[in-house]
């Protein structure tokens, strides 16, 4: 039992994590979903990206982002130069999946195609490699593609949280944890852009 306040919010926070359980499921899942796109698509890579890469997810983890990253000089005709292509492109994910996981629900919901796995969320997200870093990912209002870095977020929560001692992503898991029960009409994402903004400030 913690006889600090440090120690209490630690360990509070450790609970908070995704078990190695939930983990490896989502690594699992990865895989075949990637599997399954490269069935019919050229998929150059994939990878697991917010909040679960920046370490700030609550479990038990849901809408988990993938990233999949098409190959340009296969697709780049066909969806991302293409009128409209970033609604074909969630098209094509939408139909493919719905054929490899026909007993799952799926539906599309800019910028991503989510499956409701029983044991967890996955948002499967069609992308091109950007040419100044970064990806190209289909807008969130239906308008074609826009750029996004994940990496970037990433470096900014790291930053962060070694400026705050490594309290800043264990704080960031208590006010999810805090929304999803009495609010939950933020984004995890808000919460962390919100939290971080006097830190950007000062920069």
């Amino acid at each position: 039992m913690p006889t600090t306040v440090p120690a209490a919010f630690r360990e509070f926070a450790v609970r908070l994590q995704p078990t190695d359980a939930q983990r490896s499921d989502a690594s699992t899942k990865q895989g075949g979903v990637k599997d399954c796109l490269n069935g019919t698509l050229w998929v150059s890579r994939s990878f697991l990206t917010g909040s679960y890469a920046r370490w700030t997810i609550i479990r038990p983890p849901s809408d988990i982002d993938l990233l999949v990253v098409l190959d340009d000089s296969k697709h780049g005709d066909d969806f991302f130069y293409a009128p409209g292509g970033a609604q074909l492109a969630l098209e094509r994910f939408h139909v493919r999946l719905k054929t490899c996981y026909p007993n799952t629900p799926i539906r599309k919901d800019h910028p991503a195609v989510h499956l409701d796995f029983t044991t967890i969320g996955f948002d499967v997200i069609p992308a091109f490699d950007r040419r100044d870093g970064g990806f190209f990912i289909p807008s969130r209002f239906a308008s074609g593609w826009m750029p996004t870095d994940p990496t970037k977020h990433a470096e900014l929560t790291t930053a962060m949280n070694g400026g705050t001692g490594d309290f800043f992503v264990p704080l960031v898991k208590m006010f999810k944890s805090w929304n999803c029960a009495h609010y939950a009409k933020l984004t995890g994402f808000h919460l962390e852009v919100a939290m971080s903004c006097p830190h950007l400030q000062k920069s």
